[in-house]
Protein backbone atom coordinates (compact mmCIF):
# COMPACT_ATOMS: atom_id res chain seq x y z
CA UNK A 1 0.00 0.00 0.00
CA UNK A 2 1.74 3.27 -0.86
CA UNK A 3 1.37 6.43 1.42
CA UNK A 4 -0.81 9.23 0.08
CA UNK A 5 1.23 11.89 -1.59
CA UNK A 6 2.30 14.86 0.65
CA UNK A 7 3.84 18.66 0.26
CA UNK A 8 5.26 19.17 3.73
CA UNK A 9 6.71 15.86 4.28
CA UNK A 10 7.93 14.22 0.59
CA UNK A 11 8.73 10.61 0.84
CA UNK A 12 12.22 9.65 -0.33
CA UNK A 13 12.98 6.12 0.64
CA UNK A 14 11.88 3.66 3.21
CA UNK A 15 13.25 3.62 6.22
CA UNK A 16 14.11 0.26 7.29
CA UNK A 17 12.60 -0.58 10.54
CA UNK A 18 14.62 -4.30 10.39
CA UNK A 19 17.19 -4.62 13.40
CA UNK A 20 15.17 -2.71 15.78
CA UNK A 21 15.64 -5.54 18.37
CA UNK A 22 19.66 -4.37 18.24
CA UNK A 23 18.78 -1.01 18.61
CA UNK A 24 16.61 -1.66 21.74
CA UNK A 25 20.06 -2.29 23.86
CA UNK A 26 20.45 1.51 23.39
CA UNK A 27 17.45 2.74 24.87
CA UNK A 28 18.68 3.43 28.02
CA UNK A 29 21.51 5.79 27.01
CA UNK A 30 18.14 7.79 25.28
CA UNK A 31 16.96 8.33 28.31
CA UNK A 32 19.57 10.30 29.89
CA UNK A 33 18.97 12.81 26.42
CA UNK A 34 17.34 15.89 28.38
CA UNK A 35 14.67 17.00 26.78
CA UNK A 36 12.24 20.31 28.03
CA UNK A 37 8.64 19.13 29.30
CA UNK A 38 7.05 19.35 32.83
CA UNK A 39 5.80 16.21 35.20
CA UNK A 40 2.72 15.11 33.75
CA UNK A 41 -0.36 14.34 35.65
CA UNK A 42 -1.63 10.80 36.25
CA UNK A 43 -4.76 8.66 35.54
CA UNK A 44 -7.15 7.27 38.36
CA UNK A 45 -10.30 8.37 40.25
CA UNK A 46 -7.88 10.86 42.13
CA UNK A 47 -6.31 12.72 39.73
CA UNK A 48 -8.42 13.13 36.24
CA UNK A 49 -6.51 16.31 35.25
CA UNK A 50 -5.92 16.14 31.34
CA UNK A 51 -2.53 16.16 29.71
CA UNK A 52 -0.46 19.05 28.11
CA UNK A 53 -0.77 20.44 24.68
CA UNK A 54 0.23 17.96 21.96
CA UNK A 55 3.78 18.08 21.79
CA UNK A 56 6.21 17.56 18.73
CA UNK A 57 9.45 16.56 20.22
CA UNK A 58 11.75 16.54 17.00
CA UNK A 59 13.07 18.44 13.94
CA UNK A 60 14.88 16.69 11.74
CA UNK A 61 13.55 18.54 7.90
CA UNK A 62 12.55 15.36 6.32
CA UNK A 63 11.34 13.34 9.75
CA UNK A 64 7.53 11.99 8.96
CA UNK A 65 5.30 12.73 11.24
CA UNK A 66 4.06 10.52 14.42
CA UNK A 67 0.92 10.62 16.32
CA UNK A 68 0.23 9.31 19.14
CA UNK A 69 -3.38 8.62 21.01
CA UNK A 70 -3.63 7.57 24.39
CA UNK A 71 -4.13 8.23 28.08
CA UNK A 72 -1.95 8.77 30.67
CA UNK A 73 0.94 5.82 30.05
CA UNK A 74 1.35 7.75 26.54
CA UNK A 75 0.81 11.27 28.28
CA UNK A 76 4.09 9.84 30.26
CA UNK A 77 2.54 9.98 33.93
CA UNK A 78 5.01 9.19 36.44
CA UNK A 79 8.19 10.09 35.05
CA UNK A 80 9.60 13.83 35.38
CA UNK A 81 10.36 14.70 31.51
CA UNK A 82 8.70 14.00 27.99
CA UNK A 83 12.15 12.03 27.31
CA UNK A 84 11.45 9.10 29.39
CA UNK A 85 8.04 8.42 27.94
CA UNK A 86 7.54 5.14 25.77
CA UNK A 87 6.40 6.89 22.64
CA UNK A 88 9.61 9.49 22.79
CA UNK A 89 11.94 6.79 23.02
CA UNK A 90 9.98 5.26 20.32
CA UNK A 91 9.57 8.41 18.50
CA UNK A 92 13.58 8.84 19.04
CA UNK A 93 14.77 5.70 17.52
CA UNK A 94 12.70 5.50 14.71
CA UNK A 95 13.66 9.34 13.94
CA UNK A 96 10.14 10.37 13.90
CA UNK A 97 8.71 13.60 14.86
CA UNK A 98 6.88 12.89 17.90
CA UNK A 99 3.14 14.43 18.19
CA UNK A 100 1.78 13.52 21.21
CA UNK A 101 -2.22 14.25 22.13
CA UNK A 102 -2.46 11.66 24.50
CA UNK A 103 -4.52 12.64 27.26
CA UNK A 104 -4.25 11.22 30.62
CA UNK A 105 -7.48 9.67 32.52
CA UNK A 106 -9.01 8.98 28.99
CA UNK A 107 -10.41 5.89 26.58
CA UNK A 108 -11.09 4.92 23.30
CA UNK A 109 -15.17 5.59 25.04
CA UNK A 110 -14.91 7.38 27.98
CA UNK A 111 -13.68 11.56 28.28
CA UNK A 112 -11.19 12.55 31.27
CA UNK A 113 -13.46 13.84 33.72
CA UNK A 114 -12.59 17.43 33.90
CA UNK A 115 -11.88 17.64 30.25
CA UNK A 116 -14.82 17.19 28.07
CA UNK A 117 -15.11 15.55 24.20
CA UNK A 118 -11.47 13.93 24.87
CA UNK A 119 -12.29 10.16 24.34
CA UNK A 120 -9.72 9.06 21.88
CA UNK A 121 -13.34 8.66 19.35
CA UNK A 122 -13.39 12.60 19.54
CA UNK A 123 -9.41 13.13 18.83
CA UNK A 124 -9.82 11.50 15.85
CA UNK A 125 -9.69 15.23 14.15
CA UNK A 126 -6.93 16.23 16.26
CA UNK A 127 -5.04 13.15 14.89
CA UNK A 128 -6.08 13.87 11.03
CA UNK A 129 -4.98 17.75 11.41
CA UNK A 130 -1.32 16.76 11.92
CA UNK A 131 -1.05 15.18 8.91
CA UNK A 132 0.45 12.25 10.22
CA UNK A 133 2.45 9.93 8.48
CA UNK A 134 1.35 7.59 10.64
CA UNK A 135 -0.60 7.03 13.77
CA UNK A 136 -0.20 4.87 17.09
CA UNK A 137 -3.38 4.28 19.27
CA UNK A 138 -2.65 2.70 22.92
CA UNK A 139 -4.63 2.24 26.08
CA UNK A 140 -4.12 1.35 29.88
CA UNK A 141 -7.76 0.02 30.09
CA UNK A 142 -9.48 3.00 31.51
CA UNK A 143 -13.28 2.83 31.81
CA UNK A 144 -12.09 -0.99 31.75
CA UNK A 145 -15.48 -1.87 33.08
CA UNK A 146 -17.32 0.50 29.74
CA UNK A 147 -18.00 -1.60 26.62
CA UNK A 148 -16.06 0.46 24.52
CA UNK A 149 -16.43 -1.82 21.35
CA UNK A 150 -18.21 0.62 19.19
CA UNK A 151 -16.22 3.80 20.34
CA UNK A 152 -12.77 1.61 19.26
CA UNK A 153 -14.94 0.70 15.76
CA UNK A 154 -15.68 4.16 15.25
CA UNK A 155 -11.82 5.91 16.25
CA UNK A 156 -9.72 3.56 14.24
CA UNK A 157 -12.65 3.57 11.32
CA UNK A 158 -12.58 7.09 11.65
CA UNK A 159 -8.42 7.59 11.02
CA UNK A 160 -8.72 5.09 8.37
CA UNK A 161 -11.36 6.87 6.39
CA UNK A 162 -9.36 10.20 6.96
CA UNK A 163 -5.99 8.76 6.29
CA UNK A 164 -6.64 5.98 3.84
CA UNK A 165 -3.00 5.25 2.49
CA UNK A 166 -1.34 6.00 5.98
CA UNK A 167 0.36 3.39 8.56
CA UNK A 168 -2.16 3.29 11.63
CA UNK A 169 -1.05 0.87 14.39
CA UNK A 170 -3.17 -0.44 17.38
CA UNK A 171 -1.76 -2.07 20.37
CA UNK A 172 -2.87 -4.25 22.86
CA UNK A 173 -3.73 -2.57 26.60
CA UNK A 174 -0.76 -1.93 28.49
CA UNK A 175 -0.96 -4.24 31.68
CA UNK A 176 -2.52 -2.76 35.13
CA UNK A 177 -2.60 -4.95 38.41
CA UNK A 178 -6.30 -3.15 39.08
CA UNK A 179 -7.48 -4.47 35.98
CA UNK A 180 -8.60 -8.56 35.57
CA UNK A 181 -6.37 -10.53 33.18
CA UNK A 182 -9.15 -11.32 31.75
CA UNK A 183 -10.52 -8.33 31.42
CA UNK A 184 -7.33 -6.81 29.70
CA UNK A 185 -7.55 -9.72 27.16
CA UNK A 186 -11.03 -9.28 26.29
CA UNK A 187 -9.98 -5.79 25.20
CA UNK A 188 -7.23 -6.16 23.65
CA UNK A 189 -9.82 -9.22 21.13
CA UNK A 190 -11.94 -6.21 20.63
CA UNK A 191 -8.96 -3.85 19.53
CA UNK A 192 -8.09 -6.18 17.02
CA UNK A 193 -11.28 -7.35 15.85
CA UNK A 194 -12.07 -3.48 14.81
CA UNK A 195 -8.37 -3.04 13.68
CA UNK A 196 -8.79 -6.20 11.64
CA UNK A 197 -11.61 -4.76 9.70
CA UNK A 198 -10.53 -1.62 8.55
CA UNK A 199 -7.02 -2.24 7.59
CA UNK A 200 -5.47 -1.46 11.04
CA UNK A 201 -2.14 -2.96 12.13
CA UNK A 202 -2.53 -4.74 15.51
CA UNK A 203 -0.06 -4.85 17.43
CA UNK A 204 0.52 -7.21 20.20
CA UNK A 205 2.61 -6.05 22.82
CA UNK A 206 2.37 -9.70 25.64
CA UNK A 207 2.31 -7.46 28.73
CA UNK A 208 6.07 -6.78 29.33
CA UNK A 209 5.63 -5.16 33.14
CA UNK A 210 2.85 -8.06 34.13
CA UNK A 211 4.74 -9.16 37.65
CA UNK A 212 7.46 -6.37 37.60
CA UNK A 213 7.83 -5.24 41.06
CA UNK A 214 10.43 -2.14 40.21
CA UNK A 215 8.84 -1.14 37.12
CA UNK A 216 6.08 1.18 38.45
CA UNK A 217 6.61 4.72 40.23
CA UNK A 218 3.13 5.29 42.11
CA UNK A 219 1.69 1.66 41.67
CA UNK A 220 0.08 1.87 38.65
CA UNK A 221 2.01 3.80 36.16
CA UNK A 222 5.39 3.09 35.14
CA UNK A 223 8.21 4.63 35.99
CA UNK A 224 11.36 5.27 33.63
CA UNK A 225 12.49 1.62 33.36
CA UNK A 226 8.64 1.01 32.75
CA UNK A 227 8.42 2.85 29.93
CA UNK A 228 11.57 1.72 28.55
CA UNK A 229 11.02 -1.81 28.66
CA UNK A 230 7.20 -0.46 27.04
CA UNK A 231 9.65 1.11 24.32
CA UNK A 232 11.45 -2.26 23.87
CA UNK A 233 7.84 -4.38 23.27
CA UNK A 234 6.59 -2.03 21.13
CA UNK A 235 9.58 -1.51 18.61
CA UNK A 236 10.22 -5.08 18.80
CA UNK A 237 6.43 -5.80 17.53
CA UNK A 238 6.42 -3.34 14.72
CA UNK A 239 9.66 -4.50 13.55
CA UNK A 240 8.28 -7.86 13.55
CA UNK A 241 4.68 -6.58 11.89
CA UNK A 242 5.82 -3.22 10.02
CA UNK A 243 2.59 -1.86 8.50
CA UNK A 244 1.85 -1.73 4.61
CA UNK A 245 2.20 1.95 3.23
CA UNK A 246 5.12 2.74 6.26
CA UNK A 247 7.44 4.07 3.10
CA UNK A 248 9.48 7.21 5.27
CA UNK A 249 11.80 9.83 4.42
CA UNK A 250 15.29 8.77 5.42
CA UNK A 251 15.95 10.70 8.27
CA UNK A 252 19.43 9.76 9.35
CA UNK A 253 18.50 7.29 11.86
CA UNK A 254 17.53 7.57 15.41
CA UNK A 255 18.22 11.84 16.45
CA UNK A 256 20.23 13.01 19.37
Amino acid sequence: MAPRPRTTHPRTARQSVRGTLLAVTGLAALLLTACTGAPRQADGPAEGAPSGDPTAAHGCLNEPTAVFMGDSFTVGAGVDTESERWSTIVARQQGWNEVNIAVSGSSYAVSNRVRPNTAYVDRVPEAIEAEPDIVVVSTAANSADADQRAAIARTLGGLRDALPDTPIVATSPFHRDDVPAERLDELGDEIRTAAEARAVEYLDLGYPLRGTVDTLSDGLHPNAEGYSIIAGAFLAAYSAHEPSGSAFPDCGGPQD
